[in-house]
Formats: structure tokens, C-alpha cells, sequence
């Protein structure tokens, strides 16, 4: 019965949580805070720690433990231990496998995202050609924004195309996917924008191929259709003049110099600009808190250590995902196992240029779809 009022508790504050997602950094804020203490509350109880393991815990270990060790490297050893908080968003996926033990909890979720996420987006959208804004975004950065939305999207996706789902639900969910592909366009986020198009692509090739043939047709309709500034917007992606391009390379360029300063253990995990003016061009004006790179962003806080270790959780992940959609007889399973993969997928292709990775809102998101994942595939194999 315990375990019972506690999962019910957890399922119900993380629904909350999803709901104030693209509502409110405080609120969502808040909330991760009490779960993490009805966590702790139920530990007390059961006078153990609670806890359903899973193929990334010693990755997950490892890479804890690297934060800290790069903390204590780094000369500003205070300062990476405060940033090392971003450490207690990886209990959220452990969150998600303990409440979400059926299958109606995984696909409430899901149906959740799109629904908030849909209202939101009409009235960002409605804010954005009232107010004649240039990017669109109210309560996040265009780039978090566009990065949620991105994520939300690809879950979605999938139920278009499943066999078990009928025409007027997914005419539902297509109706609630549209403003978000909307509002993710007039982000004008290129890197989520390119993350979506290769998700899609994860699942059209792996799940259902109707979803290649329609992400290609609508790219063609973008670019015939679409109004000039972003059709520019997002064709200057492939332009290496451009001054926001220049401005990344340059970055980049930058950080390759400082990683060789400290290439074992890096600087910690900490704000890099006041490292960073040391070693830019003195004529580029680039701000960089962080680098617009998750790999490179790691390599210089953590060194070769945090980078191999981190890229080690990555690839277990994505191997973790292909595996429960290859193992699987549930199409169910299936279903949300390439979901997370494209996710994940999408995620990394994001983090090439830009700092997601640091990203509360969207890590809270990519450890979501992990979590489900490994729920739907414990159910399956019988370890709830």
C-alpha cells in the first residue's frame, strides 16, 4: 500500500510538472523539488532506498562521479560544485520507472505534452504575429522553446502512424501537432529545426516509412510556400558566411584552444566567458557563458576524461532504446522505444550547436522519454 500511495503521488506530481513545462520555469522548478522530497519522505519510510535499476546506473555513476572530480580539479572548485546541481535532473528518469508501471501512465503523459504544448503554442503564436515579434517566445529563450517543442513533436509522431489508434484520434493528435511544428518554425531555431527532420527520420526508417515520404513533402511545401524570412532563415544553415555561422566557428575555434590547455580534467563544470575572453580573437564579440556545443562544451569543462565517459552514457543510451525496439513483440513497445530513440537522436544533433545538455527544460524532456522507454520495456518483461 505504501508503494502504492507513493507511485500515485510521484505519477500525479510528475503530470503537474509536464503541464507547467512551457508555462513556467518557477512552478516547474517547484514541483521537481517536491517530488525529489516525497522521494526522499518514501525512502525514510521503507528505511531503503527505493529503486528499479537499469542498464545506465553505472554510467550514470561514472559521470557523477567525474563532475565532482572535475569540480575539485578546477579553479573555481565552488562554482562547478553549484553547477553540479544539473546532477539531480538525472532522478527524474528514475522518477518516471518508478510511477509509470502501465501502460495508460506512459500514454497519459504523452497525450499531456500535446495538449499543453499545443494551447501554448497558439497563444505564442498569437503573441508573436500580434506583437510582430522577430523570434517567437514568451516564457523560454527561442532556443529552449524550439527545443521542447522539437521533443514534444517526435512524441507525437509515432501515433500518427499507429495500427492500434484510429482515424479520429490521430485526426486529433495532427490537429494538436500543427501549431507546434508552427511555433517551432517561427523560433527560427535552425539546429532544432535540422534535430526535427533527422528525428522524424529515425522513425519513418525504423518504424513506419509514410513518415520519410512526409517529412520530404513537407519540406518541398516549406520551401514553395513558406514566407521569405524564414524560407532564408533556415537556407542559411548551409552558409559558411553568414555571421552568425562565423560567429560559431569562431567559437569553436576558441574552445578547441582552451581545451588544450586543460585537456585531462578540463575547467569544471562552470560559466566559461570568463575563460573564454582570455583566449577569444579580441575582434570577435561572441558572448560564451557556454560554447553552442555539447561535445565541445564537455570537452572543455571536463577534458578527455569527462568527454569519454559522457559520450560512453550517450551511446549506451541510444544502444539501450534500439535494443528495446528490436527485442520487443509489443508494438506498444516499440512504439515508445523508437520514440525515445528519436528523441535522443534529435537531441544530439541539437546539442551539435547548441549547450542542451545544460538545458533543465529540455533535459527534464530527454529524460522523460528515456524513462518511459524502460517502463514500457519492464512491463514487457515483467520487472514491476
Amino acid at each position: 500500500m505504501k508503494n502504492m500511495y507513493y507511485k500515485d503521488l510521484l505519477y500525479k506530481l510528475i503530470l503537474a510538472l509536464l503541464i507547467s513545462l512551457p508555462i513556467s520555469v518557477a512552478v516547474t522548478s517547484v514541483l521537481f523539488a517536491i517530488m525529489v522530497l516525497v522521494y526522499i519522505a518514501w525512502c525514510f519510510e521503507e528505511k531503503k532506498i527505493v529503486f528499479i535499476p537499469n542498464q545506465l546506473d553505472k554510467f550514470f555513476l561514472f559521470y557523477i562521479a567525474l563532475e565532482f572530480i572535475t569540480a575539485f580539479n578546477s579553479n573555481y572548485t565552488i562554482e562547478a560544485i553549484i553547477h553540479s546541481k544539473r546532477l539531480l535532473l538525472i532522478s527524474f528518469l528514475y522518477l518516471v520507472v518508478l510511477s509509470f508501471n502501465t501502460k495508460k501512465r506512459i500514454e497519459t503523459a504523452i497525450y499531456i505534452l500535446a495538449i499543453v504544448f499545443a494551447i501554448v503554442s497558439l497563444f505564442e503564436i498569437g503573441n508573436y504575429f500580434i506583437f510582430i515579434k522577430d523570434r517567437l517566445h514568451i516564457v523560454h529563450h527561442p532556443l529552449t522553446s524550439s527545443g521542447m517543442k522539437m521533443i514534444v513533436a517526435l512524441f507525437i509522431i509515432p501515433y500518427l502512424f499507429d495500427k492500434e489508434i484510429d482515424f479520429k484520434n490521430k485526426s486529433k493528435l495532427a490537429l494538436l501537432l500543427f501549431p507546434i511544428i508552427i511555433s517551432l518554425l517561427l523560433t527560427k531555431s535552425r539546429s532544432s529545426l535540422i534535430a526535427f527532420v533527422i528525428g522524424s527520420f529515425v522513425i519513418g526508417v525504423m518504424y513506419n516509412r509514410k513518415i520519410i515520404y512526409l517529412t520530404i513533402f513537407s519540406i518541398i511545401m516549406f520551401y514553395l510556400f513558406a514566407p521569405q524570412h524564414l524560407i532564408d532563415r533556415v537556407s542559411s544553415i548551409y552558409d559558411l558566411n553568414h555571421p552568425n555561422n562565423i560567429g560559431r566557428l569562431n567559437m569553436w575555434k576558441t574552445g578547441i584552444e582552451m581545451w588544450k590547455d586543460k585537456p585531462i580534467l578540463g575547467f569544471g563544470d562552470i560559466d566559461l566567458y570568463k575563460i573564454y575572453i582570455q583566449y577569444r580573437v579580441p575582434t570577435i564579440a561572441e558572448p560564451a557563458g557556454h560554447l553552442h556545443n555539447n561535445f565541445l562544451q564537455i570537452l572543455v569543462s571536463m577534458g578527455l576524461v569527462g568527454f569519454t565517459i559522457v559520450n560512453l552514457l550517450f551511446y549506451k543510451i541510444l544502444q539501450m532504446e534500439f535494443n528495446f525496439f528490436k527485442k520487443s513483440e509489443s508494438l506498444f513497445i516499440k512504439k515508445i522505444a523508437i520514440t525515445s530513440l528519436s528523441i535522443f537522436t534529435a537531441f544530439l544533433i541539437n546539442g551539435l550547436f547548441e549547450w542542451n545538455f545544460g538545458d533543465q527544460e529540455i533535459m527534464i524532456l530527454v529524460w522523460l522519454s528515456i524513462g518511459l522507454a524502460i517502463s514500457a520495456f519492464n512491463l514487457e518483461s515483467e520487472k514491476i
